[in-house]
């Protein structure tokens, strides 16, 4: 017998010999082998049900059969996925290898019992760090689908940007055009601006926008922890052919610089996790009111500071990054760097993909009711006239269905025909997801 469990660390299945026998801590105990988190510290529910199921029951008690899914939780402040896990020893390798000296111990681990004034200045310019901007963004451009960015955009106009969102922005990469800088500016690089002929730049194209659980306030957000439906999006996205290509973020347009601190900090830390060319976006209304949606990224250095822990938000003033050891800024040795000199613009512009937008995103504000067969009957009949294949070419709409559908032996087919659009494969489907609606 097989028996799904799926949690923060994926989805495990485990081979069960007899339901009669095999209790609710047996699982766990299989749980804990996987997890290395302790099988008490472990709970265990019903797929989609409230109720934590007891130890000692079997699973036949449970009435659980033959490819049932559950869901494993624990405590996440007091123990590690391996996804944190292998994160942080990743971190810390980075860190390892790309410690330094710094001024305030300049020399400890080069200076020898004599030295001359010419050997003390060369090792001040091999260890200081000279702050640079980066005019030219890895990220050469970004296209947002039209329809996603409108979509996005509805709950800000609603709310007036009294509350705020951000979500991921799944798409593709395609090589982009690499910049021309004239002869005088690849004079200035080694001074003032960084510019490496070698760095691979990249343009993305977004067509999706997932919106994680998090709480929206007038003056930012705050994600939430929600690891099953997130992992479920980045699965989906997967098997759609997207990946993570960014992440875009709403504020209220009064602010003097395009990213504060906080906001740079993050954009640093994404980056590094998910490759050079990830891009922020964010969206304002501007002193007309028009909303307008504009592109960045941070430098490379601004990334390489961030990795070695250097990197603090100043909580008085957003304006500035506060830097844990002494940078050279405009021939200066200091401890603060100007936001302005680690942002780089981003070309932007919209597109149209495949994919559209009219089941409600699950974690939006007022959209908890509609989280329902109901609504994704309506919104399949609203589309009618249209080929089935199209009609569920909606990233909301199929991660909906996840809680019907087996990730694993229907989404790879259904997504294929999405990816496709090959509505003889979809249609495979239309019986069984009209069925689950009520559509006849």
């Amino acid at each position: 017998m097989l028996i799904r469990v799926r949690g923060k660390d994926g989805t495990f299945r485990f081979e069960v010999n007899d339901m009669n026998t095999t209790t609710i801590n047996d699982l766990k105990l299989l749980v804990e082998k996987e997890t290395k988190v302790p099988s008490n510290s472990i709970t265990l529910k019903k797929f989609r049900e409230n109720n934590s199921l007891l130890n000692n029951s079997t699973l036949q008690q449970c009435n659980i059969k033959h490819g049932d899914m559950l869901e494993f939780t624990y405590d996440v402040n007091q123990f590690k996925s391996k996804q944190d896990e292998e994160e942080e020893i990743k971190k810390k390798k980075r860190a390892e290898e790309m410690t330094d000296d710094d001024i305030e111990n300049l020399g400890l681990k080069h200076r020898t019992k004599q030295i001359t004034l010419k050997e003390y200045v060369d090792l001040v310019n091999k260890v200081k760090v000279t702050i640079k901007h980066q005019k030219y963004a890895i990220c050469s451009s970004v296209e947002i689908d039209q329809n996603a960015g409108q979509n996005f955009q509805l709950f800000l106009r609603q709310t007036r940007f009294q509350m705020q969102r951000f979500g991921f922005l799944y798409g593709t990469t395609a090589q982009g055009k690499k910049p021309q800088p004239t002869e005088e500016e690849k004079k200035s690089a080694s001074k003032d601006e960084y510019f490496n002929e070698d760095d691979d730049h990249q343009d993305a194209f977004v067509k999706v926008i997932y919106e994680p659980k998090q709480e929206s306030y007038p003056d930012g957000f705050k994600e939430l922890e929600d690891p099953i439906y997130n992992d479920r999006a980045d699965a989906l996205a997967s098997m759609l052919g997207l990946k993570k290509v960014g992440w875009i973020f709403s504020h209220d347009g009064q602010r003097e610089y395009p990213l504060l601190g906080p906001e740079i900090i993050k954009a640093a830390e994404y980056q590094s996790k998910f490759g050079p060319s990830f891009v922020t976006v964010t969206v304002s209304p501007n002193e007309e009111g028009e909303i307008i949606f504009e592109a960045f990224q941070v430098s490379k250095q601004c990334v390489q500071l961030w990795e070695k822990g250097w990197l603090e938000i100043d909580p008085e003033n957003p304006d500035i990054i506060k830097v844990k050891k002494a940078v050279e800024v405009e021939r200066k040795m200091v401890n603060t760097i100007d936001v302005l000199l680690l942002v780089t613009n981003v070309a932007i512009k919209n597109h149209k993909s495949i994919f559209q937008f009219g089941f409600p995103p699950r974690n939006r504000p007022g959209n908890e009711h509609l989280q329902t067969m109901q609504e994704l009957k309506s919104v399949l009949l609203e589309r009618k006239s249209q080929k089935f294949v199209q009609r569920v070419s909606d990233f909301n709409l199929l991660l909906f269905l996840t809680d019907y559908l087996s990730l694993t032996s229907d989404f790879p087919d259904l997504c294929e025909a999405v990816l496709t659009q090959n509505n003889s494969m979809a249609t495979g489907f239309e019986a069984l997801i009209n069925a689950y609606c009520g559509i006849e």
